[in-house]
């Protein structure tokens, strides 16, 4: 998909500005994206490698990018719900494979209290609940209740033609 962009000077007179003229550039929106989230992911690997948790949640971390990705789940998605299982070792200790009704319970009363937003607390524990389900544990996952935002339904066009 092609689409003109209007590019507008600054008092810097940009690349794109032609000294106060307004200029258009012919941008393809399916290649171009702000975000490099192929390169966040790496960084976030490399990240998670130098990381002081437990070789098995690393090893865990990693078994569940991979399944993600192969479920087709974008690499900016897997990209987030990596970071959140990285901190969730990090700050609360946990051991994700030893994790059994009693110590679950524990670690989402600490999500719950920390003080995080009510957002990130919701992706902390839908990430975990994907993660149990990954692993077989169901009945775990299943104790996780996560409160789905409603989605504004906006699209890439929206915005554009706004």
């Amino acid at each position: 998909m092609n689409s003109l962009v209007k590019c507008t000077g600054t008092k810097f007179n940009g690349l794109n500005s032609n000294e106060g003229t307004n200029s258009l550039m012919r941008v393809d929106l399916d290649k171009w994206r702000a975000i490099d989230y192929n390169e966040r992911l790496k960084k976030e690997l490399k990240i998670l490698e130098r990381s002081k948790i437990s070789d098995r949640n690393k090893n865990l971390i990693l078994k569940y990018m991979n399944y993600r990705l192969a479920d087709g789940v974008s690499v900016a998605r897997v990209h987030r719900e990596i970071v959140s299982l990285r901190l969730l070792c990090e700050k609360f200790g946990v051991e994700l494979e030893e994790l059994d009704e009693e110590s679950l319970i524990v670690l989402l009363a600490k999500i719950e209290t920390y003080g995080w937003k009510p957002a990130t607390v919701n992706e902390y524990e839908r990430d975990l609940r994907m993660l149990l389900r990954m692993i077989g544990k169901n009945e775990l996952a299943g104790r996780i209740r996560v409160r789905d935002v409603k989605d504004n339904d906006l699209t890439r066009e929206d915005l554009l033609t706004g």
